[in-house]
């Protein structure tokens, strides 16, 4: 093999694995359903990017080169992570819905902010970025909760475990609905 085809080859491989950490990437940073023009899209610019180290390759090389990503863009598209599942239940719920519909919606994820309060004095939560400026208090498990709201978290253990969907309620129906990424 020439020196040539180590070298495309290198580039090859480093390209194509800095496309899957970059969609990866903004995969989970963003967790948002992207139309499959965007996949598509992507998966185009990064064929133009590594198809000038691909001309002299074996066709068959070519050919699983470009399945192998194109099976990539189309995983990463079609297999919602499970931010994206709650940010799409999450939006689901509607101003004037009753704590049981949205109990129904929303009932299988974690309840809480999971973090620990070290004592039992009020104070107020201002979530920079959002209008949510609320009082908080300890709920009965020790941990921080909101007044007249319910926290609820897709995950509650390791990365985005504070990625928190905040229901306010007003006279027992909906009147917000915010995500607070972690």
């Amino acid at each position: 093999m020439s020196m040539h085809k180590n070298i495309s080859t290198c580039l090859l491989l480093v390209f194509l694995g800095l496309a899957l950490v970059i969609a990866l990437f903004f995969d989970v940073v963003f967790a948002s359903y992207l139309p499959l023009v965007a996949y598509v899209g992507y998966g185009v610019a990064w064929i133009i990017v590594v198809a000038p180290l691909m001309l002299k390759w074996p066709s068959r090389v070519k050919n699983i080169s470009l399945i192998f990503f194109l099976v990539i863009v189309m995983v990463l598209y079609l297999v919602p992570t499970k931010r994206e599942v709650f940010l799409e239940e999450l939006a689901r719920i509607q101003p004037g819905m009753t704590e049981s519909e949205v109990e129904e919606i929303m009932g299988h994820y974690v309840k809480g902010s999971g973090w620990p309060v070290a004592s039992n004095t009020p104070g107020t939560l201002v979530a920079v970025g959002s209008d949510i400026n609320t009082p908080t208090k300890t709920s009965a498990a020790g941990a921080l909760s909101l007044e007249d709201s319910v926290i609820y978290r897709h995950t509650a253990l390791g990365s985005r475990s504070a990625d928190w969907g905040v229901v306010t309620y007003e006279d027992g129906r909906v009147a917000r609905i915010e995500f607070l990424p972690d």
